[in-house]
């Protein structure tokens, strides 16, 4: 993480680009020399953007509304 480390509850969700290659999205908390922060990273060695309190919210909920949409390539 160059500097930062994750602590607390991380989830590491294995994802595709859109041509396909294999990556993955980190969420979760980092600690910085200001303390704990929310962050999320996508990629393996990518740099961390770090999410105020509301904007994590907004992230949650909108992911939420988006699970609730019946896409094509869905598996049930």
């Amino acid at each position: 993480m160059r500097g930062h480390r994750w602590r607390g509850a991380l989830l590491i969700v294995p994802a595709r680009t859109p041509a396909g290659a294999a990556t993955q999205v980190t969420l979760g908390l980092i600690d910085t020399t200001d303390g704990l922060v929310r962050a999320i990273r996508l990629g393996a060695d990518g740099t961390p953007a770090i999410l105020p309190r509301q904007a994590m919210a907004e992230l949650v909920s909108h992911a939420q509304s988006l699970l609730a949409r019946d896409l094509p390539g869905d598996l049930r």
